[in-house]
């Protein structure tokens, strides 16, 4: 569905480096202790266990048989719950494109026409930001998580709405009723 090409080809890209601050070192992750999991979590059967790095530390990202999402600082061992501030995913959001000047950023709790989920179960929230560049990219964050969620041009948008919205009939203000 992208005859000649008119909607792809060269976009902004946000490297993941930027909000890893490098790659996964195993020697930062203390030793597997199960009563201090137990703890943490305590009802949750603990289905899946997912080491990453975010912001340079490192993090457990955990889901429960229910496929709720927690994300575990490794040093303290302890549930982080607030978002990472939109000032931290600014700045390094400026590092990884510094090509492109940002137009609009913010913090976005409710989902929009082109970050959104038919059933509701897409992480919020999202942190939102809008590039100058050629291609009018968009960028969203993931604020619990501090990483990339997904990356849209002017040009996917448009296909959004071409296809998802009327070929597929896919319109947001259905999902919300």
């Amino acid at each position: 569905m992208d005859p000649w090409q008119w909607v792809s080809g060269d976009d902004l890209q946000v490297s993941r480096d930027a909000f890893t601050e490098g790659s996964l070192d195993p020697e930062q992750y203390p030793p597997f202790d199960s009563a201090a999991w137990s703890q943490l979590l305590p009802g949750r059967a603990i289905k899946e266990i997912e080491y990453t790095r975010i912001q340079g530390d490192p993090y457990y990202v955990v889901r429960d048989a229910n496929s709720e999402r927690f994300l575990i600082a490794a040093n303290p061992l302890q549930v982080r719950r607030e978002p990472f501030s939109t000032e931290s995913l600014l700045e390094r959001l400026k590092k990884a494109a510094p090509e492109a000047n940002i137009i609009e950023a913010q913090l976005i709790t409710e989902y929009d026409s082109y970050y959104y989920s038919q059933d509701g179960s897409r992480p919020l929230p999202m942190f939102r930001a809008k590039f100058d560049d050629p291609k009018q990219t968009w960028v969203y964050i993931d604020a619990m998580l501090g990483q990339v969620a997904g990356q849209l041009h002017r040009g996917d948008r448009i296909q959004r709405w071409l296809f998802n919205g009327f070929h597929s009939l896919d319109f947001s203000f259905w999902h919300s009723s």
